[in-house]
């Protein structure tokens, strides 16, 4: 079984000590890195993500990467035998328009490190993102021009209901190239079935999202609620038994823990082999 980790919480570990991380992750049975890459102006980026995720990204270099200077980091992950089949696009969506303008540099970045998928997450509420179809369209379609999919990674805002649809039941619906890279965890933050998703969704899901928060998690502790996989309120073995029925990559199942009250690298350890003996 292969299974991923998704460079967003080891970041600060690569930051302090990048080849033990590495090492690390290789040591505790990770195949594939899934990257996180900023397209665009850092400085600009910087007037339309909230402050807290500026400063996040400027301590978590280690594992989000600007795309002018990933190539030696990636090289260097590939070198130690890990796979490299997806990226999360950071950049900025505050409009359609600036979205759209960073498309040339994603595509090109995927084709020079041969990518299968690309990965963007607005976390908008249904009105704006009903702004993005049109330019989310138009990625899939030049995209898949050069053999690179686009999946679409699920927050807690994707599942508010209005007027009878999400914001992510109007992606699915209006976007029919997109796929579908679905994060258990922020389904299960969102009081979302993320077993009724799979049986849903199945078809289009390529990429899933290993993360796992406590009963207790709500919005007033967000930033705290994470947990090992497989050690919090998600359902990982009944989700483990719907995986057949989506058509996951080779290297579709990925750990993406946010933080940890302890050791990232111990609960990734812990995670790690919940998932392999779920």
């Amino acid at each position: 079984m292969n299974i991923g980790i998704n460079l967003f919480g080891p970041a600060k570990k690569l930051y302090q000590d990048f080849d033990g991380t590495k090492r690390k992750l290789k040591e505790i049975g990770f195949t594939s890195i899934e990257t996180c890459v900023v397209f665009g102006d850092e400085n600009r980026l910087r007037r339309n993500f909230p402050p807290e995720i500026m400063e996040q990204m400027a301590m978590m270099s280690g594992g989000i990467w600007h795309y002018s200077d990933a190539a030696a980091k990636i090289a260097a992950f590939r070198q130690d035998g890990f796979t490299i089949r997806s990226s999360h696009i950071m950049t900025d969506t505050s409009t359609p328009a600036s979205f759209l303008a960073v498309l040339p540099a994603i595509k090109a970045f995927g084709q020079a490190h041969q990518l299968k998928y690309f990965v963007i997450s607005l976390m908008k509420n249904l009105a704006a993102t009903q702004t993005f179809v049109p330019v989310l369209n138009q990625y899939a379609a030049e995209l898949a021009e050069a053999g690179i999919q686009l999946a679409y990674h699920n927050h807690e805002v994707e599942h508010i209901n209005e007027n009878g649809t999400t914001p992510l039941d109007y992606l699915m619906k209006n976007c029919p190239s997109l796929k579908l890279e679905l994060d258990v965890g922020w389904a299960k933050f969102a009081g979302t079935s993320s077993l009724d998703l799979m049986r849903k969704y199945g078809s289009r899901i390529n990429l899933l999202h290993f993360k796992d928060v406590r009963a207790d998690a709500s919005p007033e502790t967000r930033a705290t609620c994470f947990t090992a996989v497989g050690a919090g309120s998600i359902p990982l073995r009944e989700i483990m038994a719907l995986t057949p029925a989506c058509q996951l990559d080779d290297h579709g199942l990925i750990i993406d823990q946010d933080d940890s009250l302890g050791d990232i690298l111990d609960d990734l350890a812990v995670g790690f082999n919940n998932i392999k003996n779920s």
